[in-house]
């Protein structure tokens, strides 16, 4: 009997209209699906990326709705996302739906959808040419040229990823094996029939040395790509889907800021060296099809390969380095009892690199101003795990402290390696990819920071170019009324930890302090601060003591310092102080500003937004609440997607033993008119209480 022949993988039309990353389904986040509501092309293959460390495994399984996570998310709603999972191995994944062979599609060249190149509704079709069909290296832009599709089918599926460790790629096999009797059993064909009507496209190194073995295993086609051909088709790929090429950088800040201007270019500022806490900054987007030539791609996995995209399409690898994501999991797995590359992630980030790395304080005993160091910045990775005659101190390094400078070190070196090759080739445009990267915030921020640092601006991870700032604006003010008094409060220019605007969330705040009179005679601490009115608001209504925090960068402390003496009268001002502060580190500096004591209040004004710095915020508020004191957190909901992960913040204090008791719930007006989500949540305040 003949079968229907496979559709050509060489020529396949996505249609992300409406695509969305379904999350909850997994604990895992890099197995998260893709939900295609529009998709009917037909895909009858199973895509495979054999690294060194994983293999990489994606399917399309057909649905005409999105599959609910309701049951799922019953199931992990007490798992923290934020801290160290449990150490011992994962369970087996198992298939997500199931393949729909091609044998099941009839021809209809009368019944077709035809394939526009963009569509208003934010998605779009990408053709992808495969690279075994090219005559030469070479990537051509496409949309859907090829105009109708060949077979009718419900609209609608879901992109399925799941990753096994290469040393044990039976479970890989083993994995498509039950995913290929499932399929068979579930569309009611035969076994060869499924086998028949499906293949395997496989890249990566180990597609060259497993092929044979998944052909001879799984009895079905195998198909391999070249590696490099396959990253930069997916290259030209991702940019064409909205929101899927970022970079952390102000611009979006500025642009906000700065909205009558037409070039939104960021003031010039001395950036000291790759810091152990490189600064979160803002999250900035390409458009859709926005991709340009020349430019690099840092292809982060076991190792790290870098690619240079020229001009009329063809590329070549210029450069790499054997110190990747291989390196970083092959010294933790020696150094620490994580036994997985998540299980790694999630001790760096509730650790303290300080401990592990010698810093430029610990040589010169202050800032290095002469040279622009400063005293927190990295002078040497693992610096202080070397000490001659003391045989016992390794034993003093926490596994937390040294994933976190082992994260480091790897992501600066590699962004360090990256700007130099963009300098050598004469490039602007750089783009990070690469299982190593895999979502984590101090990847990313990392390596933003270290392309900014070694550029002085004109390069940024993913895409900045910078050629010559303005001076930076001077700053602004927003009034805020006390018992009939303007205060008048002064915000940075811009701020890469969002200094520059007076949070919605702040003035209910101060209304909430001011109604319900908590602040006289009391002590009061504020995590964040920014502009620092709540604080300002407790010193005007009697608090004994005021100490006001935020990230220890200067100008920042500087403003807070500025608004104190505006703002405040002599005799207030002399029971204020401002003190700079990282979650989750020593408190010791705090609990003396409050003359040993701590604190009755605590406020954390629109601080949840920043979910890896969760654990880090309940351990420092833990360390300063004093018996019965209350930890104030109001908010809103800027993103209402990552509203869940919001309230993340909530669960994990209930866990630690804080009792939880909502305060205000207030619709004040959207802080961001051009921001997406529903206005309704994202023009609420929400107030929390929560005690020991």
């Amino acid at each position: 009997m003949s079968y229907p022949e496979i559709p050509d993988i060489s020529r396949l039309s996505v249609d992300t209209r409406g695509a969305e990353i379904v999350d909850d389904v997994t604990e895992d986040k890099d197995s998260r699906g893709i939900y295609l509501p529009f998709h009917t092309e037909s895909v009858s293959h199973i895509a495979l990326d054999i690294g060194g460390s994983l293999a990489k495994c994606v399917y399309f399984s057909r649905t005409s709705r999105r599959r609910s996570s309701t049951a799922s998310s019953k199931s992990t709603k007490s798992t923290n996302r934020n801290s160290p999972p449990p150490l011992q191995p994962p369970p087996s994944p198992k298939p997500n739906g199931t393949l729909t062979p091609n044998i099941l599609k009839p021809i209809s060249n009368d019944a077709c959808t035809p394939v526009s190149p963009l569509y208003s509704s934010g998605g779009s079709y990408f053709d992808v040419q495969s690279s075994s069909h090219s005559d030469s290296a070479k990537i051509r832009p496409g949309f859907g040229s090829h105009g109708r599709s060949k077979s009718k089918h419900i609209p609608g599926g879901q992109l399925n990823f799941v990753k096994f460790e290469t040393e044990h790629i039976e479970e890989c096999i083993d994995f498509l094996r039950n995913l290929i009797d499932q399929s068979a059993n579930v569309n009611d064909v035969s076994l060869d029939q499924m086998r028949a009507s499906i293949k395997i496209v496989m890249t990566g190194g180990g597609a060259h040395k497993l092929g044979d073995v998944f052909e001879d295993q799984l009895k079905t086609a195998v198909a391999k790509e070249e590696e490099m051909e396959c990253l930069i088709t997916g290259l030209q790929f991702i940019t064409t889907i909205p929101k899927e090429v970022f970079w952390y950088s102000d611009e979006l800040v500025y642009s906000v800021s700065h909205k009558k201007q037409k070039k939104t270019i960021l003031p010039q500022e001395e950036l000291p060296r790759p810091s152990p806490n490189p600064p979160q900054f803002s999250v900035s987007f390409d458009k859709p099809t926005e991709f340009e030539y020349p430019c690099l791609l840092v292809n982060i996995g076991s190792g790290v390969s870098i690619i240079k995209v020229n001009s009329d399409g063809s590329f070549e690898r210029v450069s790499g380095t054997s110190l990747g994501g291989g390196t970083l999991w092959g010294l933790l797995s020696l150094l620490t009892p994580a036994t997985s590359f998540d299980e790694m992630l999630a001790l760096s980030e509730t650790g303290d690199n300080n401990s592990v790395d010698m810093l430029v304080g610990d040589i010169y005993g202050s800032d290095y101003g002469k040279i622009g160091l400063k005293a927190t910045t990295i002078a040497s990775s693992f610096g202080k795990v070397f000490k001659k005659g003391d045989n016992n101190r390794k034993k003093e390094f926490k596994p937390e402290d040294i994933s976190k400078s082992m994260l480091f070190m790897i992501s600066n070196n590699i962004g360090h390696i990256a700007y130099m090759q963009a300098e050598k080739h004469n490039v602007d445009r750089i783009y990070f990819g690469g299982c190593f990267i895999r979502g984590h915030a101090a990847t990313i921020s990392t390596l933003s920071y270290a392309i900014r640092f070694w550029s002085k601006d004109n390069h940024g991870g993913s895409a900045i170019r910078s050629p010559s700032p303005p001076p930076a604006a001077p700053p602004k003010y927003e009034s805020y009324t006390f018992k009939g008094r303007e205060l008048k409060i002064r915000l940075e220019s811009f701020h890469p930890l969002w200094a520059h605007y007076l949070w919605n969330a702040s003035r209910v705040f101060c209304n909430y302090l001011i109604n319900n009179n908590l602040c006289k005679g009391k002590s009061v601490c504020e995590l964040g601060a920014g502009a620092g009115l709540p604080s300002l608001v407790s010193a005007l209504e009697g608090a004994d003591k005021t100490v006001v925090t935020d990230y220890p960068d200067e100008p920042l402390l500087n403003n807070l310092r500025i608004n104190v003496g505006e703002c405040l009268e002599e005799n207030a001002q002399n029971k204020i102080k401002v003190e700079g502060f990282v979650w989750g580190s020593d408190i010791a500096n705090l609990l003396a500003a409050n003359n040993g004591n701590k604190f009755d209040i605590l406020i954390l004004s629109d601080l949840v937004f920043n979910h890896s710095q969760h654990n880090s915020l309940l351990k420092s508020c833990k360390g300063l609440i004093a018996q019965g004191g209350q930890c104030l957190v109001f908010f809103s909901h800027h993103r209402p997607h990552k509203a869940k992960e919001d309230m993340g913040f909530f669960d994990k204090a209930a866990e630690e033993g804080w009792i939880v008791e909502r305060v205000v719930e207030e619709r004040v007006g959207v802080m961001f008119e051009e921001d997406t989500g529903d206005e309704g949540v994202r023009a609420t305040v929400h107030g929390f209480k929560l005690t020991l």
